[in-house]
């Protein structure tokens, strides 16, 4: 089960490393405000991966996250993202 929780980690992280790289991409070409705060709550989700694996192999490694914080890191990405995807589907009125 454990070795499942690790493998599981591993490719969620990179999953995450595929979708930011993406979304780099898309804000390097279009350098609009919704493509930024959408490449923010992606790079938040990549660095708390990336954070948050060596725990798994190294035991001397401790970061010492609670879930509190996970959630808190989570939510503000998740609420980066979602004020990108909001912000673009808005029009502007004159």
């Amino acid at each position: 089960m454990i070795l499942f929780a690790a493998l599981a980690r591993i490719v969620f992280l990179i999953v995450t490393a595929i979708t930011f790289s993406f979304s780099v991409i898309a804000y390097r070409r279009f350098r609009t405000r919704n493509s930024l705060l959408i490449t923010a709550g992606f790079t938040l989700f990549f660095v708390h991966g990336l954070i948050s694996i060596p725990e798994l192999f190294l035991v001397t490694y401790d970061v010492d996250f609670t879930d509190s914080i996970h959630l808190l890191i989570d939510a503000i990405a998740i609420l980066l993202l979602l004020l990108g995807i909001l912000l673009g589907t808005m029009k502007e009125t004159k």
